[in-house]
């Protein structure tokens, strides 16, 4: 057992000695500073203070401590003289700069307490180079600088989302924003910038990012909302980064309006292009019916002189009629589809069942197939999707087309369409029996011009057109495929967030009843349509007027006739059915209240730019007779609701 009490007491002086040998050892430097008098004064330094400063040992004690100050640093260090003498300043600490005997410069960093020495007061100051420090200091600061100035400038909208609300922006996010202050964003969260649609769906993949701590592999489409209302589509790329001791997400955007439309000329351009590899079995499909529809026409014309001698006759007439009618309406129903798939859309997203997609689209490019394939339809019970229905149905015409074309020469010749869901997504694919293709051809598949088809067949944009439409409706797209395999496209979009279907109202029922005494001005110049419709106005009860032209039908107008409805046709000689309906607004504003257009389809781009923005009913040739019917009817009717109710 130690007896603490036998130690020997230990020599202050070796005590002292130690220490300093340690600080040398430890490269901080010591001074001693007495502060009487006219100014300080350096009583003491260790060796490495002297090393530090590059003077020999005499020469500095000699020297006033101000001569070892940077000029620009003395009247800080005078104040805090003076602060120190008043008892203020205790302890003593901070960064300076000294200088060295050869005139050069040395950052420190210092600390020191005052003491008493010899019944005078001192100074102890213990200091450091901070050369490194420094150097490191100001780089990591010329770092953020050229930072901060690259992010400022930068031609991309660049922003941090922390927890869902915005924590940064630079200038160009701000504009993105529609915004003219980054401080009319901080704060707020993100589902508030954008549509209500594509709010959780910024959430869930923001969300997917920093829990996968790396990006998505590809960019999603986002509608910004702008206090005026307006909305404008953004491509945001998300980074997971580390914000403030905590997971955020960069998102880097850009405006992609004027992209999306170049996107949408070159879209509409791709349906052109598919319309007319189908026109070749479009035109089979129709010469068919109206193959056996002229010659059953043909064969009644010869039979009807004598169908009054012999009624036995009857119905067998009427069944020809009948086949007939039943080959014009199946030419109408292709010719329709067609169009319809052909002709610009407006771009407008909704929810949209996407049984009834793939439906319209094997209508569409049945053609391709129907004589070569055996089709497969497998539709689960799916939810309604977020789109586009006339971008989607491009989107598996496309594709069913392709499939289509792989299978020239396989032995078996399937094709499958099917959908489910999975998680959140609803999916559907399209799968062939076809060659299938190898690694080299599938990575490359997506890229534009690229094909491996005859220039007949493509032009190799159909599938980097088809990623692009699914894309910007926030959705996937998959292919796999092998050698002698066949080939899957598999496209995944987003559930709608509103009803579970798309709600479809029921058609009307015809009306059948005898119309009264209602007039109607029928306008168009081709007279095999105006005189059957004619025949059937009257049959229906109504009081038809036929007239060949619009100048012909304001002359009526203007020796006084009066019309419940007028009945036009677009397209016509002299003067067409938009440009009548200007005179009328003119003229007879009433009677422009009663229009009803009818049109063939062909149009050119001022009648389709009247179309757009017509409020007026158009019915589409060959157009159903009931419907017409029941147009006119809704019109009159309207008409004298309008005329009955009392002026206020």
């Amino acid at each position: 057992m130690h007896d603490d009490s036998q130690k020997a007491p230990l020599d202050p002086r070796a005590v002292g000695g130690a220490i300093l040998e340690a600080a040398d050892k430890a490269r901080i430097a010591i001074a001693i500073t007495m502060v009487d008098g006219v100014g300080p004064h350096n009583v003491f330094l260790n060796e490495h203070a002297i090393a530090l400063l590059g003077y020999p040992r005499e020469e500095i004690l000699a020297l006033p401590v101000w001569a070892l100050i940077a000029p620009e640093e003395l009247p800080r260090f005078k104040k805090m003289r003076e602060e120190r003498l008043l008892g203020r300043l205790d302890p003593l600490q901070g960064e300076t700069v000294v200088v060295r005997k050869d005139g050069s410069r040395l950052p420190v960093e210092f600390s020191g307490c005052q003491i008493s020495l010899g019944g005078h007061p001192a100074t102890v100051s213990f200091f450091g180079d901070i050369t490194e420090r420094r150097r490191a200091a100001d780089a990591l600061e010329a770092s953020e600088t050229r930072f901060r100035t690259l992010v400022q400038s930068a031609p991309d909208a660049m922003a941090i989302v922390k927890d869902g609300r915005f924590v940064f922006l630079n200038p160009r996010a701000v504009g993105l924003l529609g915004r003219e202050r980054a401080e009319e964003v901080i704060g707020a969260p993100l589902a508030e910038m954008l549509s209500p649609e594509d709010g959780p769906r910024a959430a869930t993949r923001m969300m997917e990012v920093i829990d996968r701590g790396a990006p998505l592999e590809q960019p999603a489409e986002y509608r910004v909302r702008w206090p005026d209302g307006s909305e404008h589509l953004v491509e945001i790329a998300s980074i997971p980064i580390e914000y403030d001791d905590g997971p955020a997400v960069l998102a880097v955007g850009r405006d992609v309006t004027a992209r999306k439309a170049l996107e949408a000329q070159l879209i509409q351009a791709d349906r052109l292009a598919a319309a007319g590899r189908l026109a070749a079995g479009v035109a089979h499909e129709i010469n068919n019916p109206l193959t056996y529809a002229l010659l059953q026409v043909e064969s009644m014309l010869r039979e009807l002189p004598g169908a009054g001698q012999d009624p036995d006759r009857t119905p067998t007439l009427v069944e020809r009629l009948r086949d007939v009618d039943h080959g014009i309406r199946r030419v109408a129903t292709i010719v329709r589809d067609l169009r319809s798939f052909a002709q610009p859309d407006a771009g407008e997203r909704g929810a949209v069942d996407l049984r009834a997609v793939l439906r319209r689209s094997i209508q569409v490019a049945g053609t391709e197939f129907r004589h070569r394939a055996t089709l497969i339809e497998d539709y689960a019970d799916v939810s309604a999707v977020d789109g586009n229905a006339a971008r989607l149905e491009q989107v598996f015409v496309n594709l069913l087309t392709n499939a289509a074309q792989a299978l020239t020469r396989s032995p078996v010749r399937e094709i499958r369409v099917r959908t489910w869901e999975e998680n959140d997504l609803v999916m559907a694919a399209v799968t062939d029996t076809g060659a299938g293709m190898d690694q080299a051809v599938l990575g490359r598949i997506f890229d534009p011009f690229f094909t491996t088809k005859s220039p007949a067949q493509g032009t190799g944009l159909g599938l980097s057109i088809t990623r692009s439409i699914v894309q910007g409706l926030g959705g996937e797209i998959h292919i796999s495929s092998h050698p002698g395999q066949g080939t899957t496209c598999k496209v995944c979009l987003q559930r709608h967030a509103g009803p579970d279907r798309p709600v479809s109202p029921a058609p009307a029922e015809p009306a059948m009843a005898p119309e009264g005494a209602r007039r109607v001005l029928v306008v168009d110049d081709e007279e095999l349509v105006a005189r059957p419709l004619r025949t059937f106005l009257e049959r229906r009860g109504f009081v038809p007027t036929v007239v060949g032209g619009g100048r012909d039908a304001l002359h009526r107008l203007d020796r006084g006739e009066c019309f419940d409805v007028v009945l036009c046709d677009l397209i016509m000689p002299e003067m067409t059915g938009s440009e009548l309906y200007r005179a009328l607004l003119e003229r007879h504003p009433r009677h422009a209240e009663r229009v009803v257009f009818m049109t063939g389809g062909a149009a050119s781009p001022d009648v389709a730019a009247f179309l757009e923005n017509t409020d007026r009913p158009v019915l589409e040739k060959p157009f159903d007779l009931g419907r017409l019917a029941e147009v006119l009817r809704e019109v009159a009717m309207d008409r004298e609701q309008r005329e009955r109710k009392p002026v206020t």
